[in-house]
């Protein structure tokens, strides 16, 4: 999904999503590590894009820019950008700039359900509407690396793979939706969930079990749902 973001990019603003709002930079700190962005509503832990024109037709990303706070104007932090690295070139240091765009949530159509069980999944995928991104995919990333309990890096590894904007996880009777990039939580609403104890690890998916670890040794998993998520996403 990173050749659709680079598409994307060259076409700019980055419209994918409804749920996008844009920003422009009109002050950056004395280190360069952030500034201050007004614009369209946004919330806090928003994650985004700082988009550099270059010339007529041309953009480019310049960093990824994380919302400090909510509102119309707001606090901003700027990181690498890693979604369109690739290893075999260089990467351009390119810093964002006064006047510069941010364009946050441009995939926040794109969601996947994290969910102790298929019950739970079912119930939040039919909570809202949005382009559902199935966790199969993300255990696959899993298997692939025999990870049994993913971080915070590891999300976002998923997400950059497969365009994901947000983080859908129903727990003890509420959904909190985090933001991919910075897992904060974004917003939060009540549902009605399975109060059991019992749980598929690391998370509901009908690809099987993730093996992990090599020759019986270094094996990883999540051991207590509610508690591994919600400490996750800072709850």
């Amino acid at each position: 999904m990173r050749k659709q973001l680079a598409l994307a990019v060259s076409s700019i603003g980055l419209c994918l999503s409804a749920f996008a709002a844009d920003m422009s930079i009109v002050s950056i700190d004395s280190d360069g590590m952030g500034g201050v962005a007004k614009g369209d509503e946004v919330a806090k832990g928003t994650s985004g894009v700082v988009i550099k024109k270059i010339n007529e037709g041309k953009n480019t990303v310049a960093a990824k820019a994380i919302a400090m706070g909510s509102g119309k104007e707001v606090k901003v932090r700027f990181e690498i950008f890693e979604a369109l690295a690739q290893s075999a070139l260089p990467r351009p240091l390119i810093r964002p700039q006064a006047g510069d765009t941010i364009t946050f949530g441009a995939f926040n159509n794109r969601a996947t359900v994290i969910a102790k069980n298929q019950a739970d999944y079912q119930k939040a995928v039919s909570s809202e509407q949005k382009e559902w991104v199935h966790p199969d995919l993300f255990a696959s990333i899993l298997i692939r690396d025999r990870d049994g309990a993913p971080n915070r890096a590891k999300f976002a590894e998923f997400c950059d793979a497969y365009s994901v904007g947000q983080l859908y996880f129903p727990i003890m009777g509420r959904v909190y939706v985090a933001d991919c990039q910075s897992m904060e939580v974004v917003k939060e609403y009540s549902l009605p969930t399975d109060p059991s104890n019992e749980f598929e690890s690391p998370f509901f998916k009908r690809t099987g079990e993730v093996e992990t670890g090599y020759l019986g040794m270094m094996k990883t998993s999540v051991k207590d749902y509610e508690p591994y998520y919600l400490r996750l996403i800072g709850r």
